[in-house]
């Protein structure tokens, strides 16, 4: 997110052009004339380049930078699902256990081409920086929703569930979207920022961890940062998806049963502790079931 530049008016130094005496015929003076101009708006331009450069090493952008959002999510690991029923051949298969998604290379380019939403949980860093003069206060964040619903198994699910929890969690902060208001919370539930407050000098960065969840509904969502600012009111920040909110599908897993909901899906792919290797396969989404680690039941590769 670009810093800003706070202050008042500025105004830049005048250069006028003189005029150059030179004795030669007409119509000379009126060649003469743009020929002194050039020079004069080079300076121009020059000067005021100069100034906004001056300014910006003098004059402090917004308190707090966002430098970087990023999905961290274990791959496998994580289950995702694509809105249209994706038939991939066993070399296509095969491609994406390997990590080959495309002429791009890219995993995350692969997702947003499929148009795919995780589901049950995301993990996103967030990259924070002092921007300011002053030292500052990270005192609050929180999660937003809106546009929760509930779908109806559709499209292409890969189920990918974990064995754990995914290694050392004590630094993450945790959100649950069935919360009214979805505040940053600790591994035994309590307020995260009531014991800890992120503190970031002028040029100092923070590396935000967060784990969001959701259990029963799809929901779009944003975070919403609040810095604390020496002698001025608290600043909200949003902090999205590079400027669309985050998406995030309920979770496949069972909810009061022993079988997950699988049949409405058009193609069912499953990984992660549901499969031997952790390595996706082709199941078919009328018949499989799951119930826990170690436990998938019929056509389970």
């Amino acid at each position: 997110m670009a810093n800003g530049i706070e202050g008042g008016t500025f105004h830049g130094p005048v250069v006028q052009a003189g005029t150059a005496h030179i004795s030669m015929p007409a119509p000379a003076p009126r060649r003469r004339t743009r020929r002194a101009v050039l020079p004069a708006t080079v300076g121009v331009v020059l000067a005021a380049v100069a100034v906004v450069w001056a300014l910006s090493l003098h004059f402090p952008g917004e308190p707090v930078a966002i430098d970087a959002v990023d999905v961290v999510n274990p791959m496998p690991g994580t289950s995702f699902r694509l809105p249209a029923a994706l038939d991939l051949s066993p070399d296509g298969l095969d491609a994406l256990n390997r990590g080959d998604y495309g002429a791009d290379g890219s995993f995350a380019a692969w997702f947003a081409r499929n148009d795919a939403v995780w589901m049950g949980y995301t993990q996103i860093r967030i990259t924070l920086s002092g921007g300011g003069a002053d030292t500052v206060r990270i005192t609050g964040l929180e999660v937003e929703k809106s546009d929760c619903r509930t779908n109806a198994p559709a499209g292409t699910l890969f189920y990918a569930p974990t064995g754990g929890n995914g290694g050392d969690d004590t630094e993450l902060m945790f959100f649950q979207l069935t919360e009214g208001v979805g505040l940053a919370r600790t591994t035994d539930g309590d307020s995260y920022f009531a014991r800890r407050v992120i503190t970031l000098k002028p040029g100092e960065q923070e590396t935000v961890q967060t784990f969001v969840s959701a259990a029963s509904q799809d929901c779009d969502f944003v975070f919403r940062l609040t810095v604390a600012r020496p002698g001025k009111p608290p600043l909200r920040k949003v902090v999205d998806d590079h400027g669309r909110p985050f998406r995030l599908a309920a979770s496949p897993e069972p909810q009061g049963g022993e079988r997950a909901p699988f049949e409405g899906y058009g193609a069912l792919y499953i990984g992660g502790a549901a499969s031997r290797d952790g390595r996706f396969t082709a199941q078919d989404a009328r018949t499989f079931s799951f119930s826990g680690a170690g436990s998938a039941g019929q056509g389970a590769g």
